[in-house]
């Protein structure tokens, strides 16, 4: 029964359904040119952007002077003086810290969210030194800092 449907189909000359497929067919081309013309730029300079970044991960991964501290409140300083307190935590206390980091890292607003990546950076490092694994479905912290320049640049 299928095979005689898809015969007479083929066969059928009226040509009424040929045309509307092939208008169809050439408006979904046409968006998918249009959407990849809006979006082109801004995707190369991200890829830039993250070839860097990545070139910077490959060096030393738990070095977090390669990134910028996105809080504009804070400095070197601080982050020297929060290194030092995390270094002094046992795994346990390190891992529950990364955990509460993280998960303020994800929400919030823009200082909120600036302040716990910056946060995060320390306590991935000194996870990545200790060789304590970083849950798999967490994203890095390379990951959230290009996340949250280009959001907010």
């Amino acid at each position: 029964m299928l095979n005689m449907n898809v015969y007479t189909f083929c066969r059928s000359e009226s040509g009424a359904t040929t045309v509307d497929m092939t208008v169809l067919m050439a408006g979904v081309v046409g968006l998918g040119l249009a959407a990849v013309a809006v979006v082109q730029t801004e995707v190369i300079g991200l890829s830039g952007y993250v070839d860097v970044q990545l070139s910077d991960m490959m060096e030393d991964p738990a070095d977090t002077a390669l990134y910028s501290l996105l809080n504009p409140n804070r400095d070197e300083s601080w982050r020297a003086v929060l290194q030092e307190r995390v270094r002094r935590f046992n795994d346990n206390r390190l891992t529950r810290g990364y955990n509460n980091t993280y998960s303020r890292a994800l929400t919030g607003g823009r200082n909120r969210r600036a302040n716990q990546i910056d946060r995060l950076g320390v306590f991935e490092a000194e996870m990545i030194t200790r060789g304590i694994s970083i849950p798999d479905d967490n994203q890095s912290y390379a990951d959230l800092h290009a996340a949250w320049i280009a959001e907010y640049g």
